[in-house]
């Protein structure tokens, strides 16, 4: 949603990080590394587009490389090729 900012550090590049995603009824918290760093709250006036996150939720980890953040001054091929490693994925239900 609009004033949702997501600061990047550490930088995502500089190891492995946890990141981490807690919700309930009431809000999501996402955090790297245990600190959180951004969260959403529900209010009693949110409709369904607003919090749609009572429905069941899916899981896609993706890797994008280019659109509006890197497409836009082109892709540098010397990055390729190049690794996207996920150690683990847990999910509490």
């Amino acid at each position: 949603g609009k004033g949702l900012r997501w600061e990047m550090s550490p930088p995502p590049t500089d190891g492995f990080h946890v990141y981490a995603v807690d919700y309930d009824d009431k809000r999501m918290i996402w955090s790297v590394d245990g600190i959180a760093r951004m969260m959403y709250e529900r209010t009693p006036e949110m409709t369904k587009k607003e919090w749609p996150f009572d429905d069941p939720q899916y899981l896609l980890l993706n890797l994008a490389i280019g659109g509006a953040w890197g497409g836009q001054q082109g892709i540098d091929d010397a990055i390729f090729p190049a690794r996207f490693e996920i150690e683990y994925v847990r999910v509490y239900g």
